[in-house]
């Protein structure tokens, strides 16, 4: 019987041709649509992992310029308060203990505003060590589906090689 004839009957018979499979088809080749399946279900979730940062990212970015412009006002505030000490040193020397209040108001919100960027350094540091997960993860569902990939291929050759024998 040459492969002609094995084909016309495999196109035929659909029991033999079931019974081909059974036999030729390995069952981690059979798995291989369930195998894709879950990958794309990985994929989508880490997609959503991957948005979720970068809503984060772009929060952050957005606190920070508002953090940016309170400093800009500060500064602006504070560049007043000098001014008016420059022009009215006399008087403030009677009122000393007033200014030195509002320096210590002026210190206080420096250092909120220092803590803040630390928490936004904090927050950023977190988002690098997320991104640094989430590359890990796809690096290595890709190295895992690559050696799936090249699994179905030697499978398929195999299997080619089967049938034209």
């Amino acid at each position: 019987m040459d492969s002609t004839e094995i084909i016309r009957q495999l196109q035929n018979d659909p029991a033999l041709k079931a019974e081909m499979r059974a036999v030729l088809l390995t069952e981690e080749l059979l798995a291989v649509p369930d195998v894709v399946a879950t990958l794309a279900e990985t994929m989508a979730q880490h997609n959503q992992r991957v948005e979720h940062l970068e809503n984060t990212v772009s929060s952050l970015i957005d606190h920070q310029a508002s953090m940016q412009n309170n400093l800009q006002d500060l500064i602006q505030m504070t560049a007043r308060g000098f001014a008016a000490m420059e022009s009215g040193f006399a008087e403030m020397r009677e009122g000393l203990v007033g200014v030195q209040a509002k320096f210590d108001q002026v210190d206080a919100r420096f250092d909120q505003v220092d803590a803040r960027f630390d928490q936004v350094d904090a927050r950023f540091d977190q988002v690098d060590a997320r991104f640094i997960e989430v590359d890990k993860k796809f690096i290595g569902l890709d190295a895992k589906f690559t050696a799936k990939f090249d699994q179905v291929e030697s499978a398929i050759r195999d299997l080619r090689g089967h049938l034209e024998n």
